[in-house]
Protein backbone atom coordinates (compact mmCIF):
# COMPACT_ATOMS: atom_id res chain seq x y z
CA UNK A 1 0.00 0.00 0.00
CA UNK A 2 1.48 3.47 -0.46
CA UNK A 3 0.68 6.49 1.35
CA UNK A 4 1.11 10.07 -0.12
CA UNK A 5 2.46 12.40 3.04
CA UNK A 6 2.28 16.33 1.98
CA UNK A 7 4.62 18.83 3.56
CA UNK A 8 4.32 22.06 3.07
CA UNK A 9 6.73 24.81 3.51
CA UNK A 10 6.77 28.15 3.44
CA UNK A 11 9.58 30.46 2.06
CA UNK A 12 8.51 34.24 1.04
CA UNK A 13 4.75 33.63 1.30
CA UNK A 14 4.75 31.17 -1.62
CA UNK A 15 4.02 27.31 -0.45
CA UNK A 16 6.20 24.51 -1.83
CA UNK A 17 4.81 21.14 -1.60
CA UNK A 18 6.69 17.82 -1.96
CA UNK A 19 4.99 14.54 -2.05
CA UNK A 20 7.05 11.62 -0.46
CA UNK A 21 6.16 7.57 -0.97
CA UNK A 22 6.06 5.46 1.66
CA UNK A 23 7.67 2.93 -0.79
CA UNK A 24 10.50 5.51 -1.67
CA UNK A 25 9.46 5.73 -5.51
CA UNK A 26 9.59 9.39 -6.61
CA UNK A 27 6.30 10.37 -7.97
CA UNK A 28 5.41 12.50 -11.00
CA UNK A 29 4.23 15.55 -10.48
CA UNK A 30 2.41 17.39 -12.68
CA UNK A 31 0.91 20.96 -12.02
CA UNK A 32 -0.30 23.66 -14.00
CA UNK A 33 2.78 26.06 -15.27
CA UNK A 34 1.87 29.55 -14.53
CA UNK A 35 5.05 31.59 -15.19
CA UNK A 36 8.05 32.19 -13.04
CA UNK A 37 8.83 34.84 -10.35
CA UNK A 38 12.62 36.26 -8.94
CA UNK A 39 13.24 37.42 -5.72
CA UNK A 40 15.46 39.84 -5.07
CA UNK A 41 18.43 40.47 -2.20
CA UNK A 42 20.11 42.97 -1.60
CA UNK A 43 23.31 42.44 1.25
CA UNK A 44 21.66 38.99 2.07
CA UNK A 45 18.24 40.78 2.78
CA UNK A 46 14.65 39.71 1.05
CA UNK A 47 13.80 42.74 -0.98
CA UNK A 48 10.80 41.48 -3.01
CA UNK A 49 9.86 39.21 -5.93
CA UNK A 50 8.73 39.93 -9.64
CA UNK A 51 6.72 37.98 -11.91
CA UNK A 52 8.83 36.94 -15.22
CA UNK A 53 10.09 34.57 -17.82
CA UNK A 54 12.24 32.02 -17.05
CA UNK A 55 16.12 33.67 -17.96
CA UNK A 56 18.35 30.73 -16.62
CA UNK A 57 18.49 26.73 -16.97
CA UNK A 58 19.01 26.50 -13.41
CA UNK A 59 16.08 27.16 -11.49
CA UNK A 60 15.75 27.41 -7.77
CA UNK A 61 18.43 28.35 -4.82
CA UNK A 62 20.91 26.11 -6.93
CA UNK A 63 20.09 28.71 -9.88
CA UNK A 64 20.73 32.05 -7.82
CA UNK A 65 23.14 34.57 -9.42
CA UNK A 66 24.72 37.89 -8.47
CA UNK A 67 24.44 40.79 -11.13
CA UNK A 68 24.38 44.42 -10.67
CA UNK A 69 21.11 46.53 -11.80
CA UNK A 70 21.23 48.05 -15.25
CA UNK A 71 18.08 49.54 -14.96
CA UNK A 72 15.98 50.60 -12.30
CA UNK A 73 13.57 47.49 -11.07
CA UNK A 74 10.03 48.30 -9.06
CA UNK A 75 9.17 44.86 -7.12
CA UNK A 76 5.58 43.77 -6.71
CA UNK A 77 5.29 44.85 -2.94
CA UNK A 78 6.21 48.67 -4.46
CA UNK A 79 9.76 48.88 -3.43
CA UNK A 80 12.26 50.32 -6.17
CA UNK A 81 15.74 49.10 -6.44
CA UNK A 82 18.06 51.65 -8.53
CA UNK A 83 20.55 51.14 -10.76
CA UNK A 84 23.76 50.15 -9.71
CA UNK A 85 23.24 48.19 -6.68
CA UNK A 86 24.76 44.70 -6.24
CA UNK A 87 21.58 42.20 -5.46
CA UNK A 88 21.49 38.65 -5.37
CA UNK A 89 18.58 36.58 -7.40
CA UNK A 90 16.50 33.47 -6.99
CA UNK A 91 14.53 32.23 -10.24
CA UNK A 92 11.34 29.87 -9.02
CA UNK A 93 8.43 28.37 -10.69
CA UNK A 94 5.07 29.72 -10.02
CA UNK A 95 2.91 26.83 -10.24
CA UNK A 96 -1.20 26.47 -10.10
CA UNK A 97 -3.11 23.88 -9.81
CA UNK A 98 -2.56 20.06 -9.67
CA UNK A 99 -2.70 18.46 -12.48
CA UNK A 100 -3.80 14.46 -11.83
CA UNK A 101 -2.63 12.45 -14.38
Amino acid sequence: MITNILFLFCKTNTFICIFALSNKKQMENTFQDLGFFKEYYVNGRFFGTIKCEKDREVVGYNGRTEEVLKEKVVLDNGKKLIIGIKVQTVLYPLNGKFLNK
